[in-house]
């Protein structure tokens, strides 16, 4: 029987993607012009990053001083660090994107090193899902344009780092693997092997994505090699090398099986939450791909014609394949976009009540836009779709650069209580704003909060302790490199320091921990509740040490002698 998967689809879509009107070199002209402009998209799309002092984030901040904690733990002038802070003793599946940050740090300052790891993870992400696309077709250059409104989504901007780069590592490691998988060779093993253990620890559903679509794509393969082969009574043979495969695969990521069977032991499954598990709900994300949205609704001016150009573009590959009566290898992708589907709708799974149904959303997406790549579109069709997409990342980058320099002016008036703040003292910022509402008479945003974490920044700037960093809380999350001591950890022994209005016992800190709050940080209070808590406990211990001309930002300074 033959050793190779059927592979005769490609150099058929290769043939009829040449057979357009004009030569060769026409072609080669074409071709060159479709990769620049790609090129040249992802140069723009990362140009903003570089316009601004910040990244506007939800968690990216926390990240950043993970990252500057891994960096200055040993250094001998860090010994509130040390006090406050510990490593992680397990091994996490969320680690690599804070140790690539802190390694790049030690070269550039952090922030700097935030706008290069975001960089690199774009060309990534980009180069990719691009070459995923062209394993299935290497005429499918303009279907990967497809992939590029996808890249700053909600999970960019919401900061989940390791997140998005194990999305990116999953995308190489597919790619990597599907133009060799009739061919894996010892070192080509190897290679697979290291890039699942780097996804495992960068993200642990990364990982479980990528063996679950070389997992599909394999059986797949098998199938139709099983189909072909009862007709010459070979189905033994076709089933032996099945599982011959398999094994070999299994083996080849047993490192990063272990891994996540070891998180699942410390942290258990447990139900999704009710919301979770609506199916409406969960049908209307779907259709509407939300996870691209960060900021605003009115972001269906970009999303919503690039999900009717998906469904347009699925809606013509069902039809050819229908007219063409058998499936491609290609089609493997349908089935793990079917496959996923139904997990997302039927599997309602997680851990610690994390919410994850989004998250294949990216997945879904991404699995299309590879199947997309089989589709046999006229040339005209290809240039029009990558002009197209062209001008839509156009808007969306450019809407992108408006957004991070509105939230650059409030992060800076957050931040400038830094020049207020001791050194290496401990700042808990408590917040009344809450997203979906006004600041300061603006509408700011709709899904994302760029200001949750900002405290943080004011942290690294003073070398002192955020107690405002649920990531480190063991008590919340725990799966992070590095954690609050548990006698320290804020959201255990004050409340839940995120809670809004905050709802907390300030001085039972020092009473329980023997460690001061030194300040505390108010944003957007707007004095309708002064015999609220919170504020009984700031008159009793705490004096005003700062407030920004907007009244955006106070900040209390704990009283010397005070209790």
């Amino acid at each position: 029987m033959p050793t190779t998967v059927p592979m005769g689809d490609r150099a058929g879509m290769a043939v009829r993607a040449g057979a357009t009107p004009g030569n060769a070199a026409v072609q080669r002209r074409w071709r060159m012009s479709e990769r620049t402009g790609f090129l040249a998209l992802l140069g723009l799309m990362i140009l903003p990053l570089w316009l601004f002092t910040y990244f506007p984030s939800t968690d990216g901040p926390v990240h950043l001083n993970i990252a500057t904690i891994i960096r200055d733990y040993d250094d001998p002038a860090s010994t509130r660090l040390r006090a406050f802070f510990q490593f992680n003793e397990n091994i996490e599946p969320n680690i690599v994107a804070h140790h690539l940050i802190a390694w790049l740090s030690r070269v550039t300052g952090i922030v700097t090193a935030e706008k290069i790891f975001l960089s690199l993870w774009v060309l990534l992400f980009c180069l990719a899902g691009r070459a995923m696309v062209l394993a299935v077709n290497p005429s499918g250059g303009a279907v990967s344009y497809l992939l590029l409104p996808t890249v700053f989504s909600y999970f960019a901007h919401d900061g989940y780092y390791n997140f998005i780069l194990g999305m990116a590592l999953c995308f190489l490691g597919i790619g990597l693997w599907y133009t060799r998988r009739a061919r894996l060779t010892a070192g080509w093993l190897a290679i697979l092997a290291f890039v699942g253990i780097v996804t495992v620890c960068t993200h642990l559903f990364s990982f479980l994505m990528l063996i679950f679509v070389i997992g599909v794509v394999t059986t797949f393969d098998y199938a139709r090699k099983a189909w072909e082969a009862r007709k010459t009574g070979e189905l033994h043979d076709v089933a032996l090398a099945y599982v011959g495969r398999a094994s070999i695969l299994v083996l080849t990521f047993l490192p990063g099986i272990w891994v996540v069977a070891s998180f699942v032991l410390r942290h258990g499954v447990t139900d999704a939450v009710a919301h979770e598990q609506d199916k409406l709900n969960l049908l209307k994300h779907l259709l509407t791909l939300s996870y691209l949205y960060s900021f605003d609704p009115i972001e269906i001016l970009f999303f919503g014609p690039l999900v009717a150009l998906l469904a347009g573009l699925a809606v013509r590959l069902l039809i050819q394949r229908a007219r063409q009566s058998r499936l491609m290898p290609a089609d493997a992708f349908l089935l793990v976009l079917v496959c996923l589907v139904g997990v997302y709708f039927f599997v309602p799974l997680t851990t610690k009540e994390v919410a994850i149904s989004q998250r294949f959303l990216g997945y879904i997406t991404a699995i299309l836009i590879v199947w997309l790549a089989s589709i046999e579109l006229p040339r005209r069709w290809r240039t029009g779709l990558a002009a197209g997409v062209a001008a839509l990342v156009l808007a969306i980058t450019a809407y992108r650069g408006w957004k991070y320099e509105l939230y650059n002016g409030l992060i800076d008036v957050y931040v400038s209580a830094s020049d207020h703040v001791e050194p290496h003292s401990t700042v808990l910022a408590l917040h009344y704003w809450k997203q979906r509402e006004p600041l300061a008479g603006r509408q700011i945003t709709w899904r994302t909060d760029p200001f949750r974490h900002a405290a943080s920044y004011i942290a690294m700037r003073t070398g002192g302790i955020d107690l405002r960093s649920s990531m480190m809380a063991q008590s919340v999350y725990g799966y992070f490199p590095v954690i609050y001591r548990p006698a320290l950890d804020p959201y255990a022994v004050m409340g839940d320091v995120e809670s809004n209005p905050p709802e907390i016992d300030l001085l039972g800190f020092e009473e329980r921990t023997g460690e001061r709050v030194d300040y505390v940080l108010i944003w957007d209070y707007d004095g309708t509740m002064p015999e609220d808590s919170l504020h009984r406990q700031l008159a009793q211990a705490y004096v005003p040490a700062y407030a920004a001309a907007d009244g955006l930002v106070r900040l209390y300074r704990k009283r010397d002698g005070g209790p």
